[in-house]
């Protein structure tokens, strides 16, 4: 390999990385003299992520807990908010439920309607 600026890449070709996120930036930089040092660090750590599942529903009693005869309610985004911002959505389907992938940690879930995009004329 010559001296100068390289970019190395990772490629899931085999779609094996899907429930994982890499653990440290996006990319990494190394100067790779002409003696080839620092040419041997370029290494990608992928945490594995887990699924936080859950259901949206008319809670009519305000109890916190989904009781018969409380509807779900579909076509509502539930967003997952960590230290640094919103991480990922879902939509909730026709029953209710929303699946959000995130790497182990503290996490918030926020319900807000959901607007579909607008139809032009």
């Amino acid at each position: 390999m010559k001296p100068g600026d390289w970019t190395v890449r990772v490629t899931d070709t085999g779609k094996v990385l899907t429930i994982h996120r890499l653990a440290a930036g996006e990319s990494i930089t190394a100067e790779v003299r002409v003696d080839g040092a620092g040419a041997l660090d370029f290494d990608f750590g992928y945490t594995p992520l887990v699924n936080i599942e859950g259901h949206v529903w008319e809670d009519a009693n305000g109890d916190k807990s989904r009781d018969a005869g409380e509807e779900l309610i579909s076509d509502v985004t539930v967003v997952l908010v960590g230290v640094d911002g919103e991480v990922d959505t879902a939509v909730t389907d026709a029953e209710g439920a929303y699946t959000l992938r995130a790497t182990p940690g503290v996490w918030t879930t926020i319900g807000r309607p959901h607007r579909r995009p607008s139809k032009s004329p």
